[in-house]
């Protein structure tokens, strides 16, 4: 084929939206028993949070009968711009993304809305009104760590949370502990944000945590609290002597003796899956959303300063 001839002809199916299939799977009606889960790249499955929500998603498909596929495949070169056409190839009856960072833009969540196809969200919910998310009781999770703090006799409590503005987490965490914080009278702390690169935290942000006058903090994350422990311990500050610290998600927190509002992953995994297989019976969308409580593990990062 001519060069010119192939530039109309890639042209033309960027304007029509084509969508290479495989030629099996041409006819939508044709059910194929397989749910896609992608990942962008294959390590992060082996973080506890993917692995675990992954197990869940695996046992309640193979108990509903459902494979599941694994997607890692790239592009063709002439859709490279449009990534998100590697979801409506038609290998599979619906979609969850189980990786909280798997890094998807919006752009790809609203073509899916516009292509009908099923879909699911874990740990997100910032999403078309056509997709289903399964996500964790965030505003709980910063309510029950504040209440704790504050049953502990701590008043001076800070917010540990990530500079990123684009993080789900990151943002409604936050606003869930100003209203934590709020609803317990302590209205001077609510605003009480100290922000830090993921992996970053170091002597210095501790420094300026201690500045503050603070003795407990809230941690967006248990990544986040295991980072300031560290960064703490080098700057010979003790938790939870001089500094209390709780985490959310209970990733690694035994390790670090880290109290922690915690869930379980493989929950969030078992109930994508049947959110998602309800979704392709036909349910409403706000029929399918569901929302996995946390509760509270005590271990020794938070010091009682009620004198008993």
């Amino acid at each position: 084929m001519a060069p010119e001839k192939r530039d109309m002809v890639l042209q033309a199916a960027r304007e029509l939206e084509y969508i290479p299939v495989r030629p099996t799977l041409q006819n939508r009606h044709v059910e194929t028993r397989v749910i896609a889960v992608p990942f962008d790249e294959p390590r992060k499955i082996s973080w506890s949070i993917n692995s675990g929500t992954y197990s869940g998603i695996c046992e309640k498909a193979m108990e509903c009968g459902y494979d599941v596929l694994m997607l890692l495949r790239s592009d063709p070169d002439w859709v490279v711009e449009r990534s998100e056409f590697q979801f409506l190839d038609k290998r599979s009856d619906g979609i969850i993304f189980a990786s909280p960072i798997i890094g998807e833009t919006q752009h790809t969540f609203e073509a899916l809305a516009r292509h009908n196809i099923p879909t699911v969200v874990c740990y997100r919910r910032d999403l078309p009104e056509e997709l289903v998310w399964v996500d964790v009781d965030n505003q709980g999770a910063m309510r029950g760590s504040v209440k704790h703090l504050v049953e502990m006799g701590h008043r001076r409590i800070v917010h540990l949370t990530l500079a990123d503005k684009s993080s789900f987490d990151k943002r409604v965490r936050r606003d869930f502990f100003s209203e934590a914080m709020r609803e317990f009278g302590l209205f001077e702390w609510a605003e009480g944000f100290v922000e830090t690169e993921f992996f970053a935290a170091d002597e210095e942000l501790v420094r300026k945590v201690v500045a503050m006058c603070a003795t407990g903090i809230v941690a967006m994350n248990d990544l986040l609290a295991i980072d300031f422990i560290k960064a703490a311990e080098q700057a010979g500050v003790s938790i939870p002597n001089d500094l209390s610290i709780i985490g959310v998600d209970g990733v690694d927190a035994p390790n670090y003796d880290l109290t922690s509002m915690e869930f379980s992953f493989e929950d969030i995994g078992l109930n994508a899956t049947e959110a998602l297989v309800d979704r392709m019976k036909g349910l409403p969308v706000e029929d399918c959303c569901r929302e996995i409580p946390v509760q509270l593990v005590q271990r020794g990062s938070v010091r009682n300063l009620n004198g008993f």
